[in-house]
């Protein structure tokens, strides 16, 4: 199938993910996940914590476009490697000091078609 197909995953509809990310737009982000996508968090017990169907996903969201401010995520260089991609991104949070620590992350995604069925999430974590 050519790239440009609506039945593949595109860099351009990867990268307006990554914008709808940094918007907080919780309904357009949902858009992108199938009904049984798995998102693995960066943070959470263990390695991270797992939410399983697009119920579990979208509060999840919810309640880390909450916590975060306007504009703190900022997504970086995508690529697609067939039904795998990667995104690039970094996060500004405010301390309770007011100063600003900024954390580095990666997506891993699988997709069927257009749309992810999984959203892996990995951080640099400070020692």
């Amino acid at each position: 199938m050519p790239s440009n197909s609506p039945d593949v995953m595109s860099l351009e509809r990867l990268a307006r993910f990554g914008e709808d990310w940094r918007r907080h737009d919780l309904d357009a982000c949902m858009h992108y996940f199938t009904d049984d996508a798995v998102y693995a968090a960066s943070t959470g017990s263990g390695p991270g914590r797992i939410f399983a169907g697009r119920q579990a996903i979208q509060d999840e969201l919810a309640r880390i476009f909450q916590s975060l401010e306007a504009g703190s995520f900022k997504p970086g260089a995508c690529c697609i490697a067939g039904d795998r991609g990667f995104a690039l991104w970094s996060l500004d949070q405010r301390k309770p000091d007011g100063s600003i620590v900024t954390f580095e992350g990666i997506d891993v995604f699988a997709f069927r078609g257009n749309f992810l069925t999984l959203k892996d999430s990995y951080r640099k974590a400070f020692a």
